[in-house]
């Protein structure tokens, strides 16, 4: 892609994620679009899952779409779906809020427009400000595009939730500037879940 985004397939994902923990992940980024995390990274809906310690390593996730860890993509194809968003909590430590809750229509912060965030978010869903490191988009006390940081030890590392409601390719240049803020240039990668073409490049 134009921001040097590879796209890996399910197992692929798997394996890079691996060696990124084995090797220090800091300074990585991985993408995932549309909202479904492959079944070989989001085994379970726990800390225990590879995305989730790809997060603790130091890593940094991004997410667009649907609800995180809400959907786990098959090797056939297909997903499943949890019963609710109680799946997002376990991996993340994160609750879930939704768009009536919220007190109006968010906005882009100053730190989100240093990550390079320009549009208004759409914030179908949303989390508590108080629970994230650091907010990028919202309104009163709730984050609609925000990070959280999991390793302490590389600021900027973590998860970056892009905008709470469905992904749209207008939003790619975004999102990419998004993705890459403040990390040194090294090879980078994007995951569309299981039905993501194999690797190209590095």
């Amino acid at each position: 892609s134009a921001h040097g985004f590879t796209a890996l397939d399910a197992e692929a994902l798997k394996s890079w994620m691996r060696a990124q923990i084995a090797g220090g992940a800091a300074g990585s980024v991985c993408v995932i679009l549309h909202g479904v995390a492959p079944d070989t990274v989001f085994e379970e809906a726990s800390p225990n899952c590879l995305a989730r310690r790809y997060l603790d390593a130091g890593g940094r996730l991004v997410w667009a779409g649907e609800v995180p860890f809400l959907l786990r993509g098959r090797s056939d194809g297909g997903h499943d779906r949890n019963q609710d968003s109680g799946s997002s909590e376990a991996v993340l430590d994160i609750p879930v809020r939704w768009d009536w809750e919220m007190p109006g229509p968010p906005s882009v912060t100053e730190a989100g427009k240093a990550w390079g965030l320009k549009t208004p978010d759409e914030a179908l869903r949303c989390v508590d400000a108080s629970c994230v490191t650091e907010v990028l988009a919202g309104v009163g006390p709730f984050a609609s595009t925000w990070l959280k940081t999991y390793a302490r030890d590389v600021p900027g590392s973590g998860f970056l939730r892009f905008r709470g409601g469905a992904f749209k390719a207008d939003m790619a240049d975004e999102l990419g500037t998004a993705a890459l803020h403040g990390l040194p240039e090294r090879a980078v990668l994007s995951s569309d879940g299981p039905d993501a073409p194999a690797p190209e490049g590095e």
